[in-house]
């Protein structure tokens, strides 16, 4: 949902809202991610509501004014000018600087500028002059998609959409049927403008684009209110930018929810790939002769005069109706976050993580605990995939980790939770420690002392207490860190979770180290290793030690759940999967239990309480 609002808020793509990309262009709701001339006017709205007190005041209305008094109210306009024109100009470059954001930030200038000079506002004056800028400063910004697609469907909007709401005028008969056809006008207005751009461009038309942005448009300006309160209150005061998105992340789960449900419906869009420059040119021909047709049929769509409608409601019940439903929703929320955490189950979950178009690597296991309590296993070696998981599974303003535990300072297990520790609060850092630290693993210890977080080093036998009703028994290193070519597995963290119901040994990355397994067959009593689930590191083309046979037979686990450690660049280059195949004879000997790989099947998560464990994958 965060990615989602920055892409709302900014027209910006991060890495986590890549998985919804594909499902805004099948539904024809791209524009809801880019940057466009709405998003310009609801930010210059917000800006000219928040500064009317310089130059509205109750006793002006109908009052002639000295001339000291215009000239003072004439400079308070224009410092409201600028200041909207200064923030169009902060937004469009915050929100990347390119064609479409400067078509948009253009005509919005010229919108407010005009008014200052006593000149009308003409839409398509605008729009030809910021064309003629645009194509002055870079004369190839005529072939961008992304400007062509800006500059058509604007076009596309103002020219067809009076023509389509007098096809639609039967619909405004219905309940709500004057918005229904006014954004059925729009959306259709749009996209055939746009129709032959997408299908060269994309290979892709869509035919849910109507449905899906009646579902969605209406809470676009709400969202964009929402995001800039959300940025200004974050700043001065957090915890007042925190209910903010209390307030925001409901609608930003409704909007993530239609987009993919609308996306999956059988024929939403059709794939096409015989589209050409000619065929789109005779299109623009014959959709200019039809226009310029009905226009010259309809002379009343050359220039139309459309009667203000009256607001059903006042200013003051507005303001009292919009504060009762962000109270509704922030309480909604908080009923959503105690029934979320009163389960009185304890969740385990081996998250799927890797790089964006790689196979997964790298190791990360959440805990979450009864009384609220989260722990974090390694964290991979991919922060993106690592945040969306853990945004995945954690209530939006979750934003403390109790427990961050390193087995080993390995990349693929350790580079993930760099950036845990910058983003979230954490109540300590537990690790074995290193005798030849890594840079990476440098700059972690830095991180944690810049922060002044907690910092343990643990050693067989001690215990980590995770809330009330989980531990953590560490096995293995013992008190001297073993010295030799494989440190980092020969001296990584075994530890054993302990909670009713359920115990699970974590070997990790230790599980390729024949040091640290026969350690552990002689220094821990065989009834304290057994175990229903054990999780172990494997990797591509290296082959387990014997010892972790052994080892199984003394643990007696039900299910191994095997996570794929890191592919070296030329498996990468090769496209080698991560999948363990065929199984090491080491796991499949004489197995009695179940194996699952998180690299095959995704993120594993497992529920205990006292009434036993259950597996869901």
């Amino acid at each position: 949902e965060a990615a989602l609002l920055t892409a709302i808020l900014l027209g910006l793509r991060t890495p986590a809202l890549k998985p919804l990309t594909a499902a805004f262009n099948n539904t024809g709701t791209a524009h809801l991610i880019v940057p466009s001339g709405f998003k310009v006017t609801i930010l210059g709205g917000l800006i000219l509501a928040g500064t009317s007190w310089l130059h509205t005041k109750p006793g002006d209305q109908g009052t002639t004014l000295l001339p000291a008094q215009k000239r003072r109210y004439n400079r308070r306009r224009w410092f409201t000018s600028a200041a909207i024109i200064s923030a169009i100009a902060i937004y469009t470059v915050l929100s990347g600087g390119g064609p479409a954001a400067l078509r948009a930030g253009i005509m919005g200038a010229l919108l407010v500028i005009a008014p200052r000079f006593g000149r009308t506002y003409n839409f398509y004056t605008a729009l030809a002059a910021c064309t003629f800028v645009l194509s002055i400063i870079d004369p190839f910004v005529l072939w961008d998609v992304g400007f062509l697609l800006s500059f058509l469907g604007t076009l596309g909007i103002v020219m067809l959409t009076p023509i389509l709401q007098k096809v639609l005028k039967s619909i405004e008969r219905l309940p709500f049927g004057h918005s229904i056809a006014e954004m059925s006008a729009v959306t259709i207005a749009a996209q055939v403008a746009t129709l032959p751009i997408v299908a060269i461009s994309f290979k892709q038309i869509s035919f849910i684009a109507p449905i899906a942005n009646i579902l969605t448009v209406p809470l676009l300006g709400i969202i964009i209110f929402l995001g800039v309160l959300i940025c200004v209150t974050g700043i001065f005061l957090a915890p007042l930018g925190m209910l903010c998105g209390w307030v925001a992340w409901p609608v930003l789960w409704y909007i993530d929810k239609i987009v993919t449900a609308c996306s999956i419906l059988p024929g939403a869009f059709i794939n096409v790939s015989n589209a050409n420059t000619g065929l789109a040119w005779c299109y623009y021909v014959l959709l200019c002769l039809v226009v310029g047709t009905i226009i010259y049929m309809w002379p009343s769509e050359r220039k139309q005069n459309h009667a203000a409608t009256p607001a059903l409601l006042s200013r003051r019940t507005r303001f009292i109706v919009y504060l009762s439903a962000a109270l509704v929703v922030i309480l909604a929320t908080g009923a959503t976050a105690l029934a979320a955490k009163s389960d009185g189950k304890t969740t385990i979950s081996f998250l799927n993580v890797g790089p964006a178009n790689q196979q997964p690597q790298g190791e990360a296991v959440l805990i979450q605990t009864p009384d609220n309590k989260i722990a974090l296993i390694d964290g991979g070696m991919d922060a993106t995939s690592l945040a969306q998981e853990l945004d995945s599974r954690l209530l939006p303003w979750q934003r403390t980790i109790d427990v961050v535990i390193s087995t080993t300072q390995k990349a693929d297990h350790l580079a993930g939770l760099q950036d845990v520790i910058t983003r979230f609060q954490v109540g300590e850092v537990v690790d074995a420690g290193m005798l030849h630290p890594s840079v990476r693993y440098a700059l972690l210890r830095r991180t944690i002392s810049e922060r002044n977080l907690r910092y343990v080093e643990i050693r067989q036998g001690a215990t980590i207490a995770v809330g009330s009703q989980v531990a953590l028994q560490v096995f293995w290193p013992r008190s001297s860190l073993h010295k030799g070519v494989n440190e980092e597995v020969d001296n990584g963290l075994i530890v054993r979770l302990f909670t009713p119901g359920l115990r699970l040994l974590f070997l990790g990355a230790s599980a390729m180290s024949k040091y640290a397994l026969n350690g552990l067959l002689s220094d821990i009593a065989p009834d304290y290793l057994q175990a229903e689930i054990v999780q172990v590191v494997a990797e591509v083309g290296k082959v387990f030690p014997t010892e972790l046979s052994d080892l199984l037979q003394e643990v007696k686990p039900s299910v191994i759940v095997i996570t794929p450690a890191a592919l070296s660049a030329k498996q990468r280059k090769d496209g080698t999967a991560s999948v363990i195949n065929p199984l090491p004879s080491a796991l499949s000997r004489g197995a009695t239990w179940q194996i699952e790989q998180t690299a095959q099947v995704g993120t594993i998560e497992f529920n205990c309480s006292n009434r036993g464990w259950s597996m869901n994958v």
